[in-house]
């Protein structure tokens, strides 16, 4: 599309790339995401969703959440619902708080590809081929 009307706007990057961070959202199992300012905010599933909390992903997060709070997280329940905040540096260009979120759910979810493109955004490689 670039190539037949120009550089997308800022507003249409900016679009984008929180489409690319809710879909990833949607991959670790998030049930919401929002950011506002320079606050990342994502809700955790039902308890009932045992898949997740018994998979990696979740042990990944809470074996994170001690290292993070030195980067004001918090991790806290209200009523039935578990919120993981964190207080994303401060951000100077617009399009960044979404790259910097993104960066941050690729290395809660244990991934440089969470995306479907890479932190390069250059689409990702094949996996290795297991020789048995």
């Amino acid at each position: 599309m670039q190539d037949r009307f120009g550089r997308f706007p800022a507003e249409l990057q900016n679009l984008f790339g929180m489409v690319r961070l809710r879909l990833a959202a949607v991959r670790i199992g998030f049930r919401k995401l929002s950011v506002k300012g320079n606050q990342l905010e994502a809700e955790f599933p039902p308890e009932s969703d045992s898949e997740f909390y018994e998979g990696g992903t979740f042990q990944n997060i809470m074996s994170m959440v001690p290292l993070m709070q030195k980067k004001s997280a918090t991790l806290r329940q209200e009523g039935n619902t578990l919120r993981l905040r964190i207080q994303l540096p401060e951000i100077q260009i617009p399009g960044d708080k979404v790259m910097k979120s993104l960066l941050f759910l690729e290395q809660i979810h244990g991934t440089e590809r969470l995306n479907g493109v890479g932190t390069t955004g250059q689409p990702p490689s094949p996996p290795p081929k297991s020789s048995k």
